[in-house]
């Protein structure tokens, strides 16, 4: 059930009501529940690593406070590799966006891009084990050492509540590169448009 008091709406783990002015309604925004490091497309082994440069807790990801959640590649067959999905819990119905903050490291050769498994996040009872369901969201990547915000469509329009699934990877999966760069996340949410009004 959802309900909207005073500017803020309440579901799932964590949800806000962003107030918009102009052509723009409301938007709820929901905030990542949880997340896992899975195996790499393009084989097993490490995915990846939290690492010591920044804090190991997702919920850093809630706040655009400068309060970062780092993550860094592992070597997969010699070979350096990240891939970290996060999930959305009880995304409400209506348009989705991607909304975030975050850069690489200084010396990284890559940029970091985000993902998102349609098919899942659409028809939340099926097993969402089978990674190769991801596509490349459109305009979502990180490329600068400085830090980067924006908000992108996720293509996805839902017609009730439903999980998200939400995939961060480097973009090198076919190089023999084995340096191991690092991402900083600061800030990362789906927002919905429009919000729901609940009684």
């Amino acid at each position: 059930m959802w309900r909207k008091i005073a500017g803020l709406a309440f579901a799932g783990l964590v949800l806000a009501s962003l107030a918009s002015s102009g052509a723009f309604a409301d938007r709820c925004v929901t905030k990542t529940a949880d997340g896992d490091m899975v195996n790499p497309l393009s084989g097993g082994g490490q995915p990846g690593q939290l690492c010591s440069c920044g804090s190991d807790c997702f919920c850093e990801t809630w706040t655009p406070d400068s309060t970062e959640y780092c993550l860094k590649e592992a070597l997969v067959g010699g070979k350096a590799r990240l891939e970290r999905r996060f999930v959305f819990l009880n995304v409400p119905a209506g348009t989705q966006y991607l909304s975030y903050t975050g850069r690489k490291g200084g010396t990284e050769s890559f940029s970091f891009l985000f993902n998102i498994d349609t098919i899942c996040s659409s028809a939340p009872n099926l097993p969402c084990a089978s990674f190769n369901l991801y596509s490349a969201i459109p305009g979502a990547t990180i490329n600068s050492t400085t830090p980067v915000s924006n908000t992108v469509a996720l293509g996805l329009t839902t017609t009730s509540p439903t999980n998200i699934y939400v995939l961060v990877r480097d973009d090198g999966p076919n190089t023999n590169d084995t340096n191991l760069d690092q991402v900083f996340l600061d800030y990362m949410a789906i927002e919905t448009d429009p919000c729901p009004v609940g009684p």
